[in-house]
């Protein structure tokens, strides 16, 4: 080998080793880009109690004959498309190595890349395949991260050692699912715009809804949002949490435009006309779509399980 091809291989290994050690550890979103087969839809699953439903989950996923596709090439929609920007510009950091997994509500903890098959199981009560929308019981989701991360026996705070800082990004359904892994994790960030719960406030990067009118989109995608802003300002920040608060702290404080206000006087709906509107909207979207039609574009006042039993009536 000539210096020069000796050079070439080793000089990527050498700016590694300079660079600082970070875990981006995203949820996963409801939209897929396969439909999964119906055994792989949670709904399907006989009830009884979590691990039991567990293990059965687990040997369906094994069974099936469904295709594999890559973790992150499975996922689809606005927040996803969001993830993959981000994961495109975490590749150019200067002062990070970065590996990418996934939080899957079917498989545990994923790693970026690995084969899996298209499922369709989530910790959203709403959906027709949510775990507490057919488990009745307020530590469901908990149970079953635990029960399946176990069975798998890959956790998030197995990669969160300390000479790694993780940034893990969720919903605070999702961040309370899986606490009790965290809590085993050194060095943690959290984005979670929505995240209101006890557990790990003192590890949260403080985003704020005012940060929209820099990073666009909307809830849906907004935790995605505030993670490519983030890394956006990581070389220069650094991963210091009161560092990061400090710099968010003073951008959204100069941020003058002012949200718009919740409008609490929504009109009421007729089951005709509400049924009308989800056959316009389509019956296999993600429940955020009936909700931001139904309730924030036109005004009308519906609850989600409303959305649910009209959505079932339709379906039959």
């Amino acid at each position: 080998m000539n210096i020069n091809t000796h050079i070439q291989k080793v000089y990527p290994e050498l700016i590694k080793m300079g660079k600082t050690k970070l875990n981006i550890v995203v949820s996963c979103v409801s939209n897929k880009t396969k439909t999964p087969l119906p055994s792989l839809q949670f709904r399907n699953i006989e009830l009884d109690n979590i691990p039991k439903m567990g293990e059965k989950w687990i040997n369906f996923l094994k069974a099936s004959n469904a295709p594999l596709t890559p973790a992150y090439q499975l996922y689809s929609g606005a927040a996803w498309n969001s993830i993959l920007d981000a994961e495109e510009l975490s590749k150019n950091l200067k002062n990070y190595e970065v590996n990418w997994y996934i939080m899957s509500v079917g498989y545990g903890l994923l790693k970026w890349e690995e084969p899996i098959k298209p499922y369709s199981i989530t910790f959203s009560k709403p959906s027709f395949d949510g775990l507490r929308k057919r488990v009745l019981k307020q530590e469901a989701n908990r149970l079953w991260w635990d029960y399946i991360i176990n069975r798998r026996n890959f956790k998030i705070s197995d990669i969160a050692t300390p000479d790694f800082t993780t940034i893990v990004v969720g919903s605070t359904e999702y961040i309370n699912a899986v606490r009790e892994d965290l809590e085993g994790c050194n060095n943690l960030l959290i984005i979670s715009s929505t995240y209101n719960a006890r557990y790990f406030v003192d590890r949260q990067i403080q985003t704020h809804e005012k940060l929209r009118f820099i990073v666009g989109g909307g809830k849906i995608d907004n935790n995605a949002r505030n993670l490519k802003f983030i890394l956006h300002h990581i070389d220069q920040w650094g991963v210091d949490l009161d560092v990061i608060n400090t710099n968010l702290k003073g951008i959204i404080s100069g941020i003058k435009e002012e949200l718009p206000k919740v409008n609490r006087n929504r009109k009421s709906l007729s089951k005709d006309k509400a049924i009308n509107i989800i056959k316009s909207i389509g019956l296999n979207k993600p429940m955020s779509h009936y909700v931001n039609t139904i309730r924030n574009e036109r005004g009308y006042k519906i609850s989600e399980q409303v959305i649910i039993s009209y959505l079932q009536e339709l379906k039959k």
